[in-house]
């Protein structure tokens, strides 16, 4: 099996993921773009993160940061995170995240990003990227964090 399908297979495994954005031509587009980044073992995925364009200019997310079950515990999602933050500083764009996992929020914190509570209602976060966001099918609190890049390009 192709790794971007098998990718796409685990990826769709996860009910917290954006799923309409969880496909091989989607997953392929973005890598070639060079806004992703991926750990891979035995020539499977083990590890895997993209930034995700948004409508408003200037604006990405950071999203689909993913590790295979069987190789959690071993510190890719923070390979994954601070290669992503890297790209994030170096195209010159603010962004944000969503998660519902604990070690995702520990990363922002410690990447210096701010929690949002207010959900784009009163922060720099537009509320057109986050509002229809907040109340999603899960028994899981999302939370919002956004990085305030200083390089970032004026819009």
């Amino acid at each position: 099996m192709d790794k971007w399908q098998e990718l796409v297979e685990h990826l769709q495994e996860e009910g917290a993921l954006v799923q309409d954005r969880i496909t091989v031509e989607h997953l392929h587009r973005a890598q070639l773009e060079g806004r992703t980044t991926s750990i891979e073992e035995g020539g499977c995925v083990v590890a895997f993160g993209a930034l995700w364009p948004t409508e408003s200019a200037g604006w990405c997310e950071v999203g689909t940061i993913w590790v295979h079950p069987n190789c959690r515990g071993r510190h890719f999602s923070k390979q994954v995170f601070m290669v992503l933050m890297r790209k994030i500083v170096q195209i010159r764009l603010q962004a944000f995240l969503i998660t519902d996992k604990d070690c995702i929020a520990h990363l922002a914190t410690a990447a210096n990003w701010r929690e949002d509570n207010s959900w784009g209602k009163t922060s720099a976060v537009p509320i057109q990227l986050v509002g229809h966001r907040q109340y999603r099918d899960t028994n899981q609190q999302r939370r919002l964090f956004f990085f305030k890049n200083e390089q970032a390009r004026k819009e």
